[in-house]
């Protein structure tokens, strides 16, 4: 006959993804190392965690663990209506997803790096699309502007940058331009008599 349980992690195996379960009231009986539900996802909870736990035989080693409870232990990061928020930590806030259903917001958060790993990659957003492809290739597509700012320096390096605009506009915050080393201000140029021009203007 099946039996519904409520104990508590007392230890576990992360390699295998099994823990065993404490009952402080059936004697304070501890089951040998019984299985988490997972649906080939992986998160292990943490040794004196509330969980429930199903028996489905007449044995008391024969047992799932069904998932975690919301207790004084362990309580919503942030519980209100229209918020589904998944934890990637045992702690909150450390990596996690949330939906905002009221603001359709969906936010992804972790205190630290973010690494997304695709053969390639593909976001549209408001009509623009930016693309990496297979070779690594980027194509950025706007039917509006693109603007890039930088407080500092800028730098682009490629073996052929190409320009094409109806009208192209470079302007210098010290109103100069220098290409190769040479200033589009300051520069000038041998005249046929050997003598210098002066300035463009």
């Amino acid at each position: 006959m099946s039996e519904f349980r409520i104990g508590y992690v007392s230890s576990i195996d992360y390699e295998n993804g099994l823990c065993e379960i404490h009952y402080p009231d059936r004697d304070d009986t501890v089951t040998e190392k019984v299985p988490f539900i997972s649906n080939r996802e992986y998160r292990m909870p943490e040794v004196e965690d509330l969980v429930a736990v199903l028996h489905p035989g007449d044995s008391p080693e024969d047992a799932v663990v069904l998932g975690t409870i919301w207790n004084e232990k362990i309580k919503p990061a942030e519980g209100k209506k229209g918020t589904y928020r998944k934890e990637y930590s045992n702690k909150n806030g450390q990596a996690y997803r949330k939906f905002d259903a009221d603001a359709k917001e969906l936010t992804d958060k972790v205190k630290g790096k973010k690494i997304l790993e695709a053969e390639s990659l593909e976001v549209k957003v408001g009509g623009a699309t930016v693309t990496v492809g297979k070779s690594g290739a980027v194509t950025i597509n706007s039917p509006a502007g693109i603007t890039i700012k930088a407080a500092g320096t800028m730098e682009l390096s490629a073996s052929t940058i190409t320009a094409s605009a109806g009208t192209v506009n470079i302007t210098g915050g010290g109103g100069d331009v220098v290409v190769s080393g040479k200033s589009l201000v300051n520069h000038t140029h041998k005249d046929s008599l050997s003598g210098g021009t002066t300035p463009p203007v």
